[in-house]
């Protein structure tokens, strides 16, 4: 995969179930993204663009200082082990390679509640495969050559059902034949606007993050559309 959009990156103030403050803000998905990627062998770092595409200016700004100041990332998982809950093996194993595609990785300092911690010095290779631009995803469409591959999670929930059809058009219209649509909105109704816009779905599934005694499990559902 050579070009990659993510929409609505958005800016973390903290791990989003921790509320852990003591690290600045940072926009974490672009950077597992690519780790992933380049992790995978489905990209590389010297043949891959990555664009983060946000609403918000503030959000664009700070990915686009990213560009020429790589960051170090504070990580700090938003669960923490605890007798009423088991994190997952394949979620332990997954943080704990987090960042090693991109840059240099160590174990941060512990937090008082033994929640999972890592630095990530990104390189400036990986730096320089992203960059950022201003989207309104309901009512713009970026220019240039297709993506590969676009990433729209946490975001498709705001939409209701005229502007959700507007944003898998205009998701469907940047799309090279057979891209790919990662999201993981489940809600009723989705597929049948996505195969109106030419998206139909090829497979979902769910990434066990932790269990719970006597509850559902902690889970993670992705959807994959192909653009046909």
């Amino acid at each position: 995969m050579r070009r990659v959009l993510i929409v609505g990156p958005g800016l973390d103030l903290a791990p989003r179930t921790g509320f852990i403050d003591s690290v600045p803000p940072e926009s974490y998905q672009p950077w597992a993204v690519i780790d992933a990627l380049v992790g995978l062998g489905l990209s590389r770092l010297d043949d891959l663009a990555v664009i983060g595409a946000d609403i918000n200016p503030r959000v664009v700004d700070h990915l686009r200082r990213e560009h020429d100041a790589p960051p170090l990332l504070h990580l700090a998982s938003g669960l923490a082990p605890a007798r009423s809950l088991t994190i997952e093996a394949e979620y332990r194993e997954y943080f704990a390679g987090l960042g090693d595609a991109i840059g240099s990785a160590r174990q941060a300092p512990g937090l008082p509640d033994g929640r999972p911690t890592r630095l990530v010095q990104v390189r400036p290779a990986a730096a320089r495969t992203l960059s950022a631009e201003r989207l309104d995803i309901v009512t713009e469409r970026l220019p240039g050559q297709p993506f590969d591959l676009v990433i729209a999670t946490n975001i498709l929930p705001y939409f209701d059902d005229v502007e959700l059809t507007l944003a898998l058009a205009n998701i469907s219209g940047m799309l090279a034949s057979g891209g790919i649509l990662l999201h993981n909105e489940p809600r009723p109704g989705l597929r049948e606007i996505a195969d109106a816009t030419g998206l139909p779905l090829q497979q979902a599934r769910q990434a066990p993050i932790a269990a719970v005694p006597g509850a559902s499990p902690l889970v993670d559902t992705i959807f994959l559309h192909r653009h046909n």
